[in-house]
């Protein structure tokens, strides 16, 4: 009985010594994180809107991304180990969700991916024009070593090529529109995402849909 007891007690003190271990490399951690530099881009109200990066205590970039109206992370946002290999890709639409994100190992090497790489679709203008070359934004996420094609989908549900044009920052893709006639629309898309190096192939199906109003003077677009 009493070596079940000192066999317990000794246990205990094990567990109770690994909790304090526990602790200490929580607050190391933190202690270390919150000595980073980062550095922000503000607007003329002193919030935060544009590129920021943050760095390790002991040099090099811990995490690289953009903030919107101070607090929302939009678009790429890139997250180094500190030998300066990426070790994850996180993408955001433009209302601040995560949508997209991939993992890497400590050599770079993909692990594995979650989620849409498709996020948002945003309209150049909230009026579109009967005769005006209107267009609407497709954001995409795109990081290295991946590609993206979008096409219209007819009413046999075929793939046709329609007029696009991909941003230079990669992630942000213009679709065009018809405005030949007034009424409403709707486009039904297909977007495919790959990554042939990981053999990994995404469709998305979506449908745009829009409204094009008549004015006075307007003129009918080439495409």
């Amino acid at each position: 009985m009493m070596v079940l007891l000192k066999k317990i007690r000794l246990k205990r003190k094990t567990i109770k010594n690994l909790f304090v271990w526990i602790i200490f490399l929580t607050l190391w951690v933190s202690c270390y994180n919150s000595n980073e530099e980062c550095n922000y881009t503000y607007d003329v109200n002193n919030l935060k809107e544009g590129s920021y990066s943050c760095d390790y205590a002991n040099g090099g970039i811990r995490i690289r991304g953009t903030y919107s109206k101070d607090t929302i992370r939009i678009n790429e946002e890139l997250s180094f180990l500190p030998s300066g290999v990426v070790e994850k890709y996180s993408f955001y639409n433009p209302i601040g969700q995560l949508t997209y994100q991939r993992l890497y190992n400590s050599k770079g090497e993909f692990i594995k991916d979650f989620g849409n790489p498709f996020s948002y679709c945003k309209y150049k203008s909230s009026n579109l024009i009967f005769g005006e070359v209107e267009s609407a934004y497709l954001y995409i996420a795109n990081p290295e070593g991946t590609s993206y094609k979008i096409f219209g989908i007819d009413s046999n549900n075929m793939r046709y090529e329609i007029r696009t044009e991909i941003e230079k920052e990669g992630f942000k893709s213009v679709v065009y529109l018809k405005t030949s006639r007034v009424g409403n629309f709707t486009l039904p898309l297909e977007i495919e995402f790959n990554d042939f190096d990981n053999k990994i192939e995404k469709v998305i199906n979506y449908q745009l849909n829009y409204t094009v109003k008549r004015t006075t003077g307007g003129t009918t677009p080439v495409y």
